[in-house]
């Protein structure tokens, strides 16, 4: 199980729980069993996602690095650091973008600065675009990187 903790999590799914979102992430958990995961965008607001991610089994940071994300392959270190120290995330789980891509794209950055991190397990979002950059990500899992 994975939760997409984006703003309808985040921000305005607290209206059963009294805008708290502790209580929501204790409710969620209560109910799911399953070990859980959490994605969330890495500059969301700490009070909202961190109780959600400090009980997942694992985090999945959005290191999108797209034409529009104003990221990096610099700016992945410290989204995993801020899920890790602010955000109490247990284990990390990767995440790429495979929309919005430059020319050349930033799949095979991603996943380098993923695993110079120490990160193992990516996760690709859009997969209307997996034709688009196949062979990208192709060329990213064959390489050493």
């Amino acid at each position: 199980h994975v939760l997409d903790a984006e703003e309808p999590i985040t921000q305005s799914s607290y209206v059963d729980y009294g805008g708290n979102p502790d209580e929501a992430a204790e409710h969620l958990f209560a109910m799911i069993r399953e070990p859980l995961g959490v994605t969330h965008i890495g500059y969301a607001p700490v009070h909202t996602v961190q109780p959600f991610v400090s009980r997942a089994a694992y985090a999945i940071p959005q290191t999108y690095l797209t034409k529009t994300s104003g990221l990096t392959e610099d700016s992945v270190p410290r989204l995993l650091a801020r899920s890790e120290r602010k955000l109490g995330a247990r284990e990390m789980v990767g995440s790429f973008a495979m929309y919005r891509q430059p020319e050349p794209d930033n799949i095979k950055a991603t996943l380098c600065a993923l695993k110079a991190c120490g990160v193992k397990t990516a996760i690709g979002w859009h997969a209307s675009s997996l034709k688009r950059y196949g062979k990208a990500l192709r060329a990213a899992n064959e390489s050493d990187a």
